[in-house]
């Protein structure tokens, strides 16, 4: 008699029904709102590159250049000096830069520790004779302050598409007349952006700016709050409070951190946490090349309520090993229901409090050689 084949066995971890259930109630969350582009102002455009490894891909126009390390492949001065004159070519009004593991060069502490790594080809010559131009280089946790004046803004419309853009709008909805008070958001005149630069990344392999695994370089480190991360408007009528945009080597844990429906994640989850207790406007990233993409990242009561189900708790504390999260997200996802649609799209409730960060892994070459295999991403905040 043939052996009969076992039937598979179903192995349930342990919460898979509070997970399951918050599962489901956060698919029943009618869509909130994507990232947009600012309606009252002309947006800014960030043009995102990282992991060049001594390419040049032809870069996009745009107000603002962000690049987020691992511009060479071995970080000798030559290697760093052409990549940095390149991007200090480009024509973009505002530049900025971090390192990445491979630009040896840059990390002192680096160097000292390995002098194997001084290449013949530097001659002598250290990270203090590189000539950075107007590019501006973000050393770990540095902070750049940039003021956009949007009347020269790449996205700036011209007269005639603003009055375009008027005739095609409701009578109720036309622009006020000159005498009349214009809210701020209408009179904000300058942007301006905050960028805080961090090329520090887990350590894998000996290579420069990495930190052990089990250390933490991210809680309360970013110098902004929730509160001014993203863009609102400020009682100066000609200056919209900061926009907040975080420029890191790494990626956050679970975000453009591996390949498509791998289970391998290689991001950092202090730094996913971070994000979301912080949520910049934008973070630009690299390092992971297979995880080049962009997401947005929805925050709202819902999504707050299942992030923590998937932690295992939460404010919950250990009642029925969080449960009460799992109602929370059902009153969340009730209250998205039960409140008019145009106030759901825009946010409007205190259980939902909707705010969008947008990541990019920038990454332009490929998982698989050094030719150019991922696009310029293009951003507009």
């Amino acid at each position: 008699m043939a052996a009969q084949t076992p039937k598979p066995r179903t192995i349930k971890l342990p919460g898979h029904r509070k997970r399951s259930a918050a599962a489901k109630l956060l698919t029943l969350c009618p869509a909130a709102p994507t990232s947009k582009e600012p309606t009252s102002h002309p947006p800014v455009t960030v043009v995102c590159i990282s992991d060049t490894h001594n390419t040049q891909p032809p870069v996009p126009a745009g107000d603002i250049l962000l690049h987020a390390g691992d511009l060479t492949e071995r970080g000798s001065f030559s290697e760093l000096q052409a990549q940095i004159s390149w991007l200090a070519a480009q024509p973009h009004r505002h530049k900025v830069a971090i390192a990445g593991n491979h630009d040896v060069l840059l990390d002192e502490q680096f160097m000292a520790e390995h002098p194997a790594c001084g290449y013949e080809s530097n001659a002598g010559r250290t990270a203090a004779d590189l000539v950075w131009g107007d590019v501006m280089y973000l050393a770990p946790g540095e902070v750049a302050e940039l003021d956009i004046d949007l009347e020269d803004s790449a996205e700036a419309p011209s007269r005639e598409e603003k009055e375009s853009e008027q005739h095609q709008l409701p009578p109720h909805l036309h622009p006020r007349k000159e005498k009349e008070e214009l809210p701020d958001s209408r009179q904000c005149r300058h942007r301006r952006i905050t960028i805080y630069g961090q090329p520090l990344t887990p350590q894998y392999v000996p290579s420069a700016f990495q930190h052990p695994r089990a250390h933490d370089i991210w809680t309360h480190r970013l110098p902004f709050t929730p509160s001014t991360s993203q863009t609102s408007t400020s009682p100066s009528p000609s200056t919209c409070t900061p926009t907040t945009i975080l420029l890191s080597h790494g990626p956050p844990y679970k975000h453009l951190d591996s390949a498509p429906n791998s289970l391998k994640h290689a991001g950092d989850p202090y730094l996913a946490a971070e994000i979301r207790r912080v949520r910049p406007r934008l973070v630009v990233f690299g390092h992971i090349h297979v995880g080049a993409g962009q997401e947005d990242l929805v925050f709202h009561g819902a999504r707050r309520a299942y992030e923590r189900v998937g932690e295992g708790g939460g404010w919950t504390g250990g009642w029925k090993g969080g449960w009460a999260d799992v109602l929370w997200l059902g009153v969340c996802v009730l209250g998205r229901w039960c409140v008019p649609r145009r106030w759901r799209d825009e946010g409007v409730t205190t259980l939902v409090n909707v705010s969008v960060t947008t990541l990019v892994n920038a990454a332009v070459v490929g998982p698989w050689g050094s030719a150019f295999g991922n696009e310029v991403r293009v951003v507009r905040i």
